[in-house]
């Protein structure tokens, strides 16, 4: 993620993680490192379609 940021041309491109299990301070971790958005197992298609949104608008 921090390499995908550090390119010029991936600046601004949302970034969303899926991630099985989300232990205390990994949200915070992948924020630091340019996540856009931290979605946690199982997924709500509703909020994961929401999110998506929400970053392509």
């Amino acid at each position: 993620m921090k390499a995908i940021r550090a390119n010029k041309a991936f600046e601004t491109t949302p970034i969303l993680v899926l991630t099985a299990k989300a232990f205390k301070g990994d949200q915070e971790k992948c924020l630091e490192c340019g996540v856009s958005d931290l979605l946690t197992k199982p997924i709500n298609l509703e909020q994961l379609f929401s999110t998506i949104k929400k970053w392509l608008v």
